[in-house]
């Protein structure tokens, strides 16, 4: 089902799909890319807040220098922000508001040094030559991971754009990530991914040309 929701400065076309077993992100990232149709893109995390202006610095470098990157993060590091901030930040909804109080600030912790998911400016032609996410993973998280280590085995240009922070909103789902973890579908995940990083030139070709067919069937 989609629905289309007109606002002030912008259309947006929201897809809602019935849940048929577990949940898989991998299976929805690659739904919202077919549905964009643009040659332009970007996935972004609902708990994820980044600097506007870089964001919109990432899609103008995509345009301008269609040569020169494959993706782009607009962000360096990650934070994770919690406790009366978080809550604070639900009424003002700004970035900037964040990176001024997030410094010496008890409710804000570093996740990241540097990561490369969450928010992604992708081209849409990398992004069909990459093969699309890999469905086989359950659940989120190692999904990332693999779409990040193919895209450096694949040699594309995927780069973070110092120094902005990303801001990641704690949520209840973050204090069982240890128990995530543990769990035999997030094993299983991890066991897809060292198969994969095994992979001989051979026969990562082949399984690219089957993520490509069977994603954009390509």
């Amino acid at each position: 089902e989609r629905q289309t929701v007109i606002t002030d400065s912008d259309v947006m076309t929201l897809i809602y799909k019935k849940n048929i077993g577990a949940f898989n992100k991998s299976y929805l990232c690659n739904l919202g890319f077919r549905a964009s149709r643009k040659n332009i893109f970007c996935f972004y995390d609902a708990d994820i807040i980044v600097n506007p202006e870089t964001l919109s610095f990432c899609v103008s470098e995509m345009i301008s220098n269609d040569i020169m990157h494959d993706a782009l993060c607009p962000y360096l590091a990650v934070d994770n922000v919690k406790g009366k901030l978080r809550f604070d930040f639900d009424e003002i909804l700004s970035y900037n508001y964040l990176d001024q109080v997030s410094k010496d600030n008890e409710n804000v912790s570093r996740l990241y040094a540097t990561n490369s998911s969450g928010v992604v400016v992708f081209r849409s032609s990398s992004f069909r030559e990459i093969g699309g996410y890999n469905e086989s993973f359950s659940g989120w998280g190692v999904e990332d991971d693999e779409l990040v280590k193919r895209a450096s085995r694949l040699g594309f240009k995927w780069f973070n754009i110092p120094p902005a922070t990303m801001y990641h909103l704690h949520h209840s789902s973050n204090d069982l990530a240890d128990e995530r973890h543990k769990t035999d579908a997030y094993q299983k995940n991890l066991s897809i991914l060292n198969e994969i990083e095994q992979y001989s030139n051979d026969q990562f070709n082949d399984y690219l040309k089957n993520l490509r067919k069977e994603n954009f069937n390509a």
